[in-house]
């Protein structure tokens, strides 16, 4: 067989110098790919809120009961909170720790982690991500960015799935369809863009017309304007004391107003909002309420139930045109073992159970519905006057946030 050397040689450098130019330049970006696309998981702590969770870590095995917090929660684990309530906390990895996203459980609902994954490295430009399904009941997902580095939520239903920037949804399945209402932000379902104040209906992957979301009665009740639409109020009883101190703080990428005092003797500070808003023909009405108990002196409530770290208070006019009021209390700090909870008000005009919360983790209070629960002796509310959030006792430390009064179902 005849031999070309010359071509032959032609052939090795024409393939040499392919190959010395796709490596010149597809190595570099193939590396800067890999760089870009690098993961690792995010911190993620299940907090319990009420009763006891139960949790299938990283989808295998048997379920186990979690009745206090517990950090490295893996992908794939499932959580199911039964009677209780509970959140998943999602932070950066490294030393900022900052939460890039939190997942409120409600009641009866189950969901599982699918993914928690933020870039390994600074130079790459992708969010921090969470990726949730919720097979069934109620959540609240709050998205917020880290350090200048955007953050993404995608959730997943056994009725289609929605992509979620910063800001905050409500998620609700059954088994018929999933409710979704953007509280703030904006999202993105089968295409179609559901901006702030706009909530959706999907039903076997098909999408209902995009509504305007159900009102909150409450001007400001995420205090993303400090206090404006709020009027506050500071009292003691010794005037030689320290009068407490109110004011607005950003914690976990959110407004709250927060309510300190150190000193003895008792003391209140407190925010009042006029509502002044015909709820005659309602069927529903909920007030909902995000608040975290940091601190405070008074076991329980008092000696008579009525200094409880927050405290929430509604002013309404029944049918008859009397002017009524609702309370509900919340503490953190027990009393000693073998000694009475005053649990029960006894300076109220309506006896009611203070609701006990763990210290130093946000506890989300759904009223349920208030036609029923203030019309129980057969005069519900016709006008909601005014609410006001306060704390009282000699020393306190406390936040709330996410002030709601929602009519509606």
């Amino acid at each position: 067989m005849r031999r070309n050397p010359e071509r032959l040689a032609w052939l090795v450098l024409l393939v040499s110098s392919s190959l010395c130019v796709v490596l010149a330049i597809g190595g570099p970006l193939g590396v800067r790919a890999a760089v870009r696309a690098a993961t690792t998981q995010q911190d993620v702590t299940l907090e319990v809120q009420r009763g006891t969770l139960r949790v299938r870590l990283e989808g295998l095995g048997e379920w186990i009961a979690v009745d206090q917090a517990r950090e490295g929660i893996l992908d794939r684990t499932v959580v199911g909170t039964g009677e209780g309530q509970g959140r998943l906390v999602v932070r950066a990895p490294g030393e900022s720790g900052a939460v890039v996203a939190w997942i409120q459980l409600y009641e009866a609902t189950e969901v599982v982690l699918a993914r928690a994954r933020s870039p390994i490295f600074e130079i790459s430009d992708l969010p921090h991500r969470v990726v949730l399904e919720v097979s069934t009941g109620r959540v609240l997902v709050s998205v917020a960015g880290e350090n200048g580095r955007a953050s993404e939520a995608e959730v997943h239903t056994p009725h289609g799935a929605a992509t979620m920037g910063e800001g905050s949804y409500e998620i609700v399945v059954d088994e018929v369809d999933t409710k979704m209402t953007v509280r703030r932000g904006w999202a993105e379902v089968s295409d179609r863009l559901v901006a702030e104040g706009q909530r959706v209906v999907i039903d076997d992957q098909m999408i209902a017309e995009v509504l305007p979301a159900v009102e909150n009665l409450m001007v400001n009740g995420d205090f993303s304007q400090g206090l404006e639409g709020w009027t506050t109020f500071t009292d003691r009883e010794d005037p030689q004391q320290p009068l407490p101190e109110i004011a607005i703080e950003s914690v976990e990428g959110l407004q709250a107003v927060s309510f300190r005092r150190t000193g003895m003797n008792a003391a209140e500070a407190g925010i009042t909002q006029v509502v002044d808003e015909y709820v005659g023909g309602e069927q529903f009405l909920e007030l909902r309420v995000n608040l975290m108990i940091e601190s405070h002196s008074l076991p329980v409530c008092g000696s008579v139930g009525s200094e409880c770290p927050v405290m929430v208070r509604i002013e309404y006019i029944d049918g008859q045109g009397g002017q009524r009021q609702w309370l509900q209390g919340f503490y953190s700090l027990a009393n000693p073992p073998g000694m009475e909870n005053p649990m029960v008000c006894t300076t109220c005009s309506e006896p009611f159970r203070h609701i006990h919360i763990p210290t130093a983790t946000w506890h989300s209070f759904l009223s349920g519905n208030l036609i029923l629960l203030l019309g129980q002796d057969g005069q519900p509310p016709i006008t909601i006057r005014e609410i006001t959030i306060y704390a009282s006792g000699h020393e306190f430390d406390a936040l709330v946030t996410g002030v709601e009064l929602l009519p509606g179902d």
